[in-house]
Formats: structure tokens, C-alpha cells, sequence
């Protein structure tokens, strides 16, 4: 009975912190220290001895960081405390398999204790378990993706910072062995396509090609623009839904990348198309060899993709994500609002 109660108490912390991202975050922020309440600091844990804090630490920020800067997402504490009581040997060296043998379940069990109410302790202090609460272990409509490919969703890590990024969307172009590059799709424009073009329309001395280039954005005057990154700010993209159009580039159900504007304009020109069919996008965000794999494996972004259950719910579309709300498009391939 006495085990039980304990688990119960352990439980109900862990579903805290599953409740509440900014408890992962504060203590994924110590590297391996908990809050002691009695004495309001921080406590380093020696990881180095077989002892009830540092079997618990290792077993719970170990699973939690997953060698990253930041908490994983996906990661339930929930799930890791269940799986803990549940086996026999730990994944830990086997350099201390033996010492971990001789430490009684209950004591980290209570060791567990100490160390997620002490962080929920603290965070009540810093103000931060009232303000935040969502629930990042459940990804909702995604699901975890082990690659990334064309198509896949990067969804920025609630704890970045970067400007730039910061609850960034993803959608990845380009993905290989010399590099990366992808557009950010939930970044409208602090300006519309409205001010580009009068802004176009004050320059002096334009060039043919700059004159032309104005004259063909005219055609997407109210379309919205969004900034997909940081990089080639000068180069438009355009995302749309229109399969069978020269030069598009699916990057999944619905969803096509076009580089150029004449396919799109040939489809406004004869009607088959409106304006707000098209997100144009200016910039991108580029990766070189191998730094997106390492930015995923520190955490700062999760590699997603659309699971079977958000088609039951009407929001698993690709499309929405990439294109926006259904009443923005238009035409057979309408996806479920989000």
C-alpha cells in the first residue's frame, strides 16, 4: 500500500510536467541538478555513484534531453516513470548495473519525488506553471517522423529563442546530402503585396526584367505573403494546389512548390485560378551539409508528419498547413480547417 502511494504521488508529478512544457525546460536548463525546497537551491547530483538521486536524474533527464540542449517533445515523464518501475535493469553502464541493484525501488521512488515537486516548487515561484500549459507530449494532429524528407514539417522547439524561428513551421523543400533548405508557412508578412508593389512603383531607372517582374506580380496583388526565412529574401516562392502545373514540385497530398510565375499566371489568366489559390513566400531557410540532422538531434526542431487521426478530425491536411485556412483556396482538393 505504501508503494502504491508513493507511485500514485510520482505519477501525479510526472503528469505536471507532461501538462506543463516550461517544467521540462527548467530542469533540462540545470544539466543535472534539482531544487531542493527545504533549502531553496539548486542540488548538483553526482551521477558518478549508484545512489536513489542519481539513479532517478539519470533515468529521467537522460530520457528527456536525449543528448539534446533542450527537452524532447515527444518524450513522455509520464511514460518514463511507468517504464522505469516496469524494468528490471535500467539502461544504464554496466559499470553500475550492480551498485543500481542494491538501491531499494521505493528510495527512487522517493528520490523521483524530491526531484519533480521540487521543480514544480520552483516553477510556482518563477511564475511559470500558470502561464504555460500545453501539452507538448501530445503532438495533436502529427506524429514523430525518424527522417526528414520533402514534405516533412519541422516544428521549431517551444524553448528557441531565435527571432527568426521562434513557433516556426517548416515545410522542408530540400533535403540531401550537401544540405537542406525549406520554407517557413506560418510567418505572415509585417507588409502585403499591395506595399511591395508601390514600392516597385517609386523606383526610378528600373531594369527590363525588374519592369516585368512588376508587371506579372500585379496579377497577385491580393495574395498574402509570408516570409519563409531568412535567406534570398529577394526570391519568391509560391505554394499552391494546382497538380499537372509546369514545373511544380510536389512536396505532398495537395500542396506544390512553383519557382516561376508563368504557370500560375496562365491559370489566373484563363480563370481556373483566383489570387488567394496562391501563398507567395519570400526567402527560405537553408541548412548546409549535415547541420539540420545535428539541429535535430540537439532538439531545436521536431521532424513531423500528418497522422491517420487528423483526417478523422478534419485538420490532417498538408495543405492547410502549407496553404491556410480552407475558405483562403479553393477547388476539389479543399482541406479540413485546422
Amino acid at each position: 500500500k505504501v508503494a502504491r502511494s508513493f507511485f500514485r504521488i510520482l505519477l501525479r508529478a510526472a503528469k505536471k510536467h507532461d501538462k506543463t512544457p516550461a517544467l521540462k525546460g527548467l530542469l533540462a536548463a540545470q544539466r543535472l541538478k534539482y531544487y531542493d525546497r527545504s533549502n531553496s537551491n539548486w542540488v548538483d547530483v553526482d551521477t558518478s555513484r549508484a545512489n536513489p538521486e542519481s539513479i532517478a536524474m539519470l533515468q529521467y533527464f537522460g530520457a528527456l534531453t536525449r543528448g539534446g540542449v533542450f527537452y524532447a517533445p515527444e518524450v513522455s515523464c509520464k511514460s518514463l516513470v511507468i517504464d522505469f518501475f516496469k524494468t528490471k535493469e535500467p539502461p544504464f553502464p554496466q559499470s553500475i548495473i550492480e551498485k543500481i541493484r542494491t538501491v531499494d525501488k521505493l528510495d527512487v521512488a522517493t528520490a523521483f519525488i524530491r526531484i519533480l515537486e521540487g521543480n514544480i516548487a520552483k516553477g510556482r515561484e518563477l511564475g511559470i506553471t500558470d502561464n504555460i500549459a500545453s501539452n507538448t507530449s501530445s503532438l495533436g494532429a502529427f506524429e514523430y517522423s525518424n527522417t526528414v524528407e520533402p514534405g516533412t514539417l519541422l516544428l521549431a522547439h517551444p524553448l528557441m529563442v531565435q527571432p527568426t524561428f521562434t513557433r516556426s513551421i517548416i515545410l522542408v523543400v530540400e533535403h540531401n546530402q550537401n544540405g537542406s533548405y525549406g520554407l517557413v508557412v506560418n510567418k505572415r508578412a509585417p507588409f502585403s503585396m499591395h506595399e511591395v508593389l508601390d514600392r516597385l512603383d517609386a523606383r526610378s531607372g528600373s531594369s527590363a526584367y525588374e519592369n516585368k517582374a512588376r508587371k506579372d506580380l500585379e496579377a497577385f496583388r491580393e495574395c498574402d505573403v509570408y516570409i519563409g526565412g531568412p535567406v534570398g529574401l529577394q526570391l519568391i516562392s509560391i505554394l499552391h494546389r494546382f497538380e499537372g502545373l509546369a514545373g511544380a514540385q510536389a512536396l505532398g497530398p495537395g500542396v506544390f512548390l512553383q519557382r516561376d510565375l508563368s504557370g500560375a499566371l496562365e491559370l489566373l489568366r484563363t480563370g481556373t485560378a483566383r489570387p488567394t489559390d496562391f501563398r507567395l513566400v519570400m526567402g527560405h531557410a537553408g541548412w548546409g551539409r549535415g547541420q539540420l540532422e545535428g539541429e535535430v538531434g540537439l532538439h531545436c526542431w521536431l521532424p513531423v508528419r500528418l497522422g491517420a487521426a487528423a483526417l478523422v478530425q478534419g485538420r490532417g491536411s498538408l495543405a492547410y498547413y502549407a496553404l491556410g485556412a480552407p475558405d483562403k483556396v479553393r477547388g476539389p482538393a479543399n482541406a479540413g480547417g485546422r
